[in-house]
């Protein structure tokens, strides 16, 4: 066969060809997945401003200042205002290594990103409606707001000044050249303690269409399912797996019928019954084989049951962290509040890896692993006996005579969250309140008014709180005097067609005023307080002597501490540990302590961790 010859120039064109098309096949783009916000991007400044707030909250308000003198307004690129920007860190004394360090991965990542959006459409939403603007030739658009709906305190506020004093809110454009006037001016009467005064970002009143930000280290990935079928022939499988059996290792001595995990006392002698447990058979060398194989495959079907297989575990500085907990926004919560306690620490003379050493401590282990919480005697026969005032009686009130007065109405099934129908008093709640706040108020005669309405079986308290002059005020009946016209007609259309209570006595509105038996009940009230550390700015409730917080989800805390309660309750009514006349608040309270140091034993662990 002859050859077949081309054209050289005809060969060089054809390779040429076949090259740039090899070159365009591997040149094909991946797959990219990233998370595209919806809105546009802040000026950087904003966002080097905000995150840096996160790393360390007193940094904000001289970082405005530097930002009002115009420190930054020379930085032509994004790059020299970065530079800048953590110098000025460096050089202030904002941040040292660690926290910086944990600010540039916070800044990669865009984290204050979602905060200055949610002032920017705060503004739109809320404020630029109700703002009567103003302009010159000077300044950018300004007036003022009248009303409590712009100045209460937002969860993005910084606060500088006098936080009783009048309020100072300034929504601007840091970038303008205008902010500077208004922010000397308004941080320098807060500094005085004259007003209070926070700052809230707004858009540009300029900005045009910005591209959209692009956030990574949010979690975001992209799951891909392929569409084909695979087919695998199998049927030569079956027939090989009826022919396989499995080994099982069987020991010549007599099998124990009963085991039971060994405790750690018995673990120490472990070593030792075992050699003499080889030494004593009649074959040494395979019992030595058969406990050691034994041996083996327990231990790698405990640490399988521990850790399954692909499944990662994480543990920072000795805390295991969860599947959720598992990505870099909340790794870098994790690794802050990680370092405020290590710093702790080491304010007390301890090094970092003695200040780890000490907090990864097994004793320390132990300790959080008990399942039984702190409680503290809430009653109040310390001061006497008059301190706490009674919403109901679980067994005396006609509301519910209906209930079974039986313990064993107890174990009736009940939904998740709620308290068996029982006519015995069993689970307390007391509430510290202050009766000179419109919320503690509403929480009284809405919330606990509600409860006692529904017939929740729960005996519920409330102690005045005397801490201010006005809640001492408020706390008793003498403060009616202070009335143009004593409310008599009041208290007598109250108590028309009411039967006295036994053991009670009447009492008129006249001797009830000049009466100094209620200033022995505050005071009883102010020891009560302080003996619980109840006399705080946010003093917690006690649910069966234990404190937890009052915050906004108190009661859904409050339902799992009751929820956990009734099933100890239960056990002891299942295995009669308790009688029919058992006080059983008094099993709650027996390892209880009189006194609580909230610096020691605070509402909620957060506050130690």
């Amino acid at each position: 066969m002859g050859g077949f010859k081309l054209p050289w120039g005809l060969s060089r064109a054809l390779l040429a060809s076949t090259y740039l098309h090899s070159i365009c096949v591997t040149a094909g783009p991946s797959i990219n997945v990233g998370l595209q916000t919806s809105f546009p991007s802040a000026p950087y400044l904003l966002e080097l401003l905000e995150t840096a707030a996160t790393e360390n909250a007193s940094s904000y308000f001289p970082l405005l200042d530097r930002i009002a003198d115009g420190h930054f307004a020379k930085a032509s690129t994004d790059k020299d205002l970065y530079d800048k920007f953590i110098q000025v860190l460096k050089d202030d004394g904002h941040m040292d290594a660690e926290a910086l360090s944990s600010y540039e991965l916070a800044l990669s990542m865009r984290v204050a990103a979602p905060r200055i959006e949610a002032q920017f459409q705060y503004y739109h939403t809320a404020a630029e409606a109700s703002i009567k603007t103003k302009k010159d030739s000077s300044y950018e658009p300004h007036g003022t707001v009248t009303g409590d709906s712009q100045i209460q305190e937002l969860p993005f506020d910084y606060v500088l000044g006098n936080p009783t004093g009048p309020h100072s809110v300034l929504y601007a454009d840091i970038t303008s050249s205008t902010f500077g006037q208004f922010h000397k001016t308004l941080v320098k009467t807060a500094r005085e303690g004259k007003t209070s005064y926070r700052l809230r970002h707004r858009r540009a009143i300029d900005a045009g269409s910005n591209k959209p930000l692009i956030i990574p280290g949010y979690g975001v990935e992209l799951a891909l399912k392929r569409t084909d079928y695979i087919v695998i022939d199998d049927r030569n499988d079956e027939d090989a797996s009826k022919s396989t059996t499995e080994t099982k290792v069987k020991f010549e001595d007599e099998e124990v019928a009963d085991l039971k995990p060994l405790s750690t006392s018995e673990l120490s002698s472990l070593g030792l019954k075992a050699s003499s447990f080889i030494m004593q058979s009649e074959k040494p060398a395979i019992a030595s084989h058969e406990i050691s194989s034994d041996f083996l495959a327990e231990h790698n079907y405990n640490r399988g049951q521990l850790v399954p297989a692909g499944y990662n575990v994480w543990w920072v500085n000795g805390v295991q962290m969860i599947e959720r907990q598992i990505d870099a926004i909340t790794m870098l919560d994790i690794l802050r509040k990680e370092r405020k306690l290590i710093n702790g620490v080491r304010d007390l003379g301890l090094t970092a890896p003695e200040a780890v050493q000490l907090l990864s401590h097994s004793n320390i282990s132990e300790a959080k692993s008990v399942e039984d919480v702190q409680r503290f005697d809430w009653r109040d026969e310390i001061e006497g006996g008059s301190v706490i005032m009674w919403l109901n009686d679980i067994e005396k009130d006609k509301r519910y005579a209906d209930f079974p007065a039986a313990l064993g109405a107890l174990l009736q099934r009940t939904y998740p969250g709620q308290l068996p129908s029982v006519r015995k008093e069993i689970f307390n709640l007391v509430i510290p309140v202050d009766f000179s706040t419109l919320e503690d108020i509403t929480l009284v005669a809405e919330t606990l008014a509600n409860f006692v309405k529904r017939k929740l079986v729960l005996h519920i308290g409330l102690v005045p709180i005397t801490t201010s002059p006005a809640a001492t005020e408020q706390a008793k009946p003498p403060s009616l005097m202070e009335l143009p016209t004593p409310p008599k007609r009041f208290f007598e259309a109250a108590i028309e067609g009411r039967a006295i209570r036994a053991e009670k006595v009447a009492t008129s509105l006249e001797d009830l005023l000049k009466s100094d038996h209620y200033n022995d009940r505050i005071d009883a009230s102010s020891r009560w307080a302080r003996r619980l550390s109840a006399d705080g700015e946010f003093p917690p409730i006690f649910v069966d002597g234990v404190a937890l917080p009052r915050d906004e989800n108190w009661i859904q805390t409050m339902v799992q501490r009751l929820t956990a309660d009734l099933q100890v309750v239960q056990q002891g009514v299942f295995n009669e540990l308790f009688q029919q006349d058992s006080y059983i608040p008094d099993f709650f309270l027996s390892e209880a302590t009189a006194r609580r140091n909230a610096l020691i034993v605070p509402e909620s662990d957060k506050n130690l961790k």
